[in-house]
């Protein structure tokens, strides 16, 4: 009988999910793309998650993004570029999932999320128990 082991998905950075009480939100003003309070599913120093309702607009994987903006609670915003890795259609609550990944997170802006992200894990750690 053959033995079988499970995989685990390892990722290279920690990915936090905002509080309830206290959202994230981001704003993308690109060439041709302007949407704005775009609510963030999850966030690591890697990329960003964004939940999309109807109407929304469609990214293609692999699609460039120059000018993102994420506000994060009681720290302030941040400033990067990314590329569109994953978009995905849930039917089941007609909304879309669209993963970036940074392509330039300035050191600044690294730092700021750096402490959003430990913040967040020392929450939901606690809040966890």
């Amino acid at each position: 009988m053959p033995v079988t082991t499970a995989v685990k998905e390892r990722r290279r950075y920690v990915r936090v999910t905002p509080s309830m009480s206290h959202p994230i939100f981001t704003t993308i003003l690109d060439e041709d793309v302007r949407m704005e309070r775009i609510p963030v599913r999850d966030i690591s120093l890697g990329g960003v998650a964004l939940l999309l309702d109807q109407p929304y607009r469609r990214f293609v994987e692999g699609q460039p993004l120059h000018q993102v903006k994420i506000d994060l609670p009681k720290l302030g915003s941040i400033s990067a570029s990314g590329v569109v890795r994953r978009f995905e259609y849930l039917p089941d609550t007609g909304k879309a999932i669209c993963a970036l990944e940074f392509t330039r997170l300035p050191s600044a802006s690294d730092r700021m999320l750096f402490q959003y992200i430990n913040r967040r894990q020392r929450e939901m750690h606690w809040f966890s128990r």
